[in-house]
């Protein structure tokens, strides 16, 4: 299947599974678990050549895999990396922001009562279900929210599963986190009233939290070493001198709008927004810029260049020293 966008424009991909022969560009990373566990998934992405900073380029995570281990690797991945990621799931590009949208619009007030537990994609003869088999509606929407823990049955297309996976993740995003759910087969015994909290499954949370401990780890764990002082390259001369083009000019190039009274900047990316980014929300701070949407840091004018235009990090640098405005065609 045709990506729906250009491939280039991803520099990194973690792989489940078969590397993408569409991304042979890129850097390709294998995050195979040797087993469909929690365990094998984190010792996988710990003993991967991998770097937290690595994930700062645009990444994309390749499932060539069965459905469970598909959200299992994503969940950890995605912890790792701070933030959704898209997905390359049996060739089918999975659109981590589209998807996150659709979740967020189903965002509902808090019930006077609300369920313990609920199971989601398979029906349960002695719990609360609801099936994915058809498009959700608004009550099922708002069990789906503010149940106090979640069963998740993925479909058996490793790309609808996940698809699913994201939006229930955003339906159930508070102001404090996201809250993820237990993976199970569905079959799994009713919790008992006595103890309704009981978990079932895999506690995906807990995966995440762990991929994030693991991140801090590697972030942290060569702090204090010292390498070799190393002449730079022309590449990375030139590389420099594109992010440090002050920030500003470069939002005015890619069409953003300064709002005088807020002194925020409307994203470039309003695609991205519920409401195309109508209010201002972009904060300029010591050179770097952020998206309270779309950036999960500051960034600078290369790295919002290579995200905005779907560009690679030599693409962007070309187009920033350039000096060239974003066209309609482009944007």
């Amino acid at each position: 299947m045709a990506f729906e966008h250009e491939p280039a424009g991803y520099q990194v991909c973690l792989y489940v599974g078969t590397p993408p022969a569409e991304l042979a560009s890129a850097r390709c990373i294998d995050v195979t678990p040797a087993s469909p566990s929690a365990e094998a998934m984190l010792a996988a992405l710990a003993s991967a050549d991998i770097q937290a900073a690595d994930l700062r380029a645009k990444t994309l995570i390749s499932l060539d895999c069965a459905a469970p281990t598909a959200i299992l690797a994503y969940t950890a991945l995605t912890g790792f990396a701070g933030r959704r990621l898209d997905a390359l799931v049996n060739g089918q590009l999975v659109d981590a922001a589209s998807l996150t949208t659709a979740g967020l619009r189903l965002h509902s007030e808090r019930p006077a009562s609300a369920p313990d537990f609920i199971q989601v994609g398979a029906i349960h003869p002695d719990m609360l279900s609801v099936s994915l088999d058809t498009r959700l509606d608004d009550e099922a929407a708002t069990k789906i929210r503010w149940a106090r823990r979640l069963r998740f049955v993925p479909a058996s297309d490793p790309a609808i599963a996940l698809s699913q996976f994201i939006v229930l993740t955003a339906i159930r995003t508070r102001p404090n986190g996201e809250r993820f759910p237990f993976l199970v087969e569905g079959t799994e015994p009713a919790p008992p009233a006595i103890a309704p909290l009981t978990p079932a499954g895999i506690d995906l949370d807990e995966v995440r939290t762990a991929a994030l401990a693991l991140r801090r780890s590697v972030r942290s764990g060569d702090r204090d070493a010292l390498a070799d002082p190393k002449e730079p390259t022309p590449r990375m001369c030139r590389l420099h001198e594109a992010a440090e083009m002050p920030i500003e000019e470069t939002l005015a190039r890619l069409g953003a709008r300064h709002n005088e009274e807020t002194d925020l900047w409307h994203c470039p990316r309003p695609e991205r927004h519920s409401h195309g980014d109508a209010t201002a929300s972009m904060r300029v701070q010591r050179e770097k810029v952020r998206c309270y949407r779309c950036d999960p840091e500051r960034v600078d004018s290369l790295r919002l260049v290579m995200d905005t235009m779907h560009m690679s990090v030599d693409e962007a640098a070309t187009w920033l020293l350039s000096g060239q405005t974003r066209t309609l065609a482009s944007a």
